[in-house]
């Protein structure tokens, strides 16, 4: 029973997460090859006000333990090994330094039939900044979401015309959720909503036309 644990390196564990991690993981190995929990963000500055509570909320916050999901990322999760070595899955490298490259793998994992449950109580912490609560941080980050949107779009899309039909999905369901949120919310968080939705509307263009973001780049110069 070979597994892989992941943890970004600015999160905070509590004292139970990886005992509760790796107990669950083994109570339903092998129908479960991957077991994912939430993320709950810790601020070090005051928040804006001008930006809506749920900026930086993950709503997968809201799942319960044992819910099948679609999705993880490596900020937390632990998953079996034999996956690469069945599957020949690997994360993509042609990217490194735009992201979401774990989103990409685990959406690989799905597809490929494996299965990955959610934990509840499996939870870290994420220290947030204050250079990360603003709306120019916020827009290049939506931005980025854009770009990695296409490149994992062109990696599960099976032709050109599956491909595009998803952006331009992807177009209509942006531009609905910022109008939704316009109707919904406060109004001065108009400004903001509206410039995260145009920036993944942006990023979604950039890429489309061979552009990328390496949001990474600095961390690792």
């Amino acid at each position: 029973m070979d597994a892989c644990i992941f943890i970004d390196d600015d999160e905070i564990a509590h004292e139970h997460w990886l005992v509760t991690l790796v107990d669950y993981y083994i109570q339903h190995w092998p129908e479960v090859q991957v077991i994912t929990g939430s993320v709950e963000s810790i601020f070090t500055a005051s928040y804006p006000t001008y930006l809506p509570e749920d900026a930086h909320n993950k709503r997968r916050l809201k799942r319960q333990t044992g819910e099948v999901v679609s999705e993880a990322y490596t900020n937390n999760v632990i998953f079996d090994l034999a996956i690469c070595k069945e599957s020949g899955l690997r994360f993509d490298e042609t990217m490194p330094l735009c992201g979401s490259t774990d989103s990409l793998f685990f959406r690989q994992v799905v597809n490929h039939g494996y299965k990955i449950v959610w934990n509840k109580q499996a939870f870290l912490y994420e220290q947030i900044d204050a250079d990360r609560l603003s709306l120019i941080w916020l827009v290049r980050r939506h931005a980025r979401h854009g770009v990695t949107f296409v490149h994992i779009t062109k990696k599960l899309s099976k032709n050109k015309i599956q491909r595009i039909s998803s952006c331009i999905g992807e177009f209509f369901h942006v531009f609905r959720g910022v109008f939704k949120k316009i109707l919904t919310r406060h109004p001065r968080y108009m400004i903001t909503n509206i410039s995260i939705g145009m920036a993944r509307c942006v990023g979604i263009i950039m890429a489309m036309i061979g552009m990328r973001v390496n949001e990474y780049k600095s961390r690792h110069q």
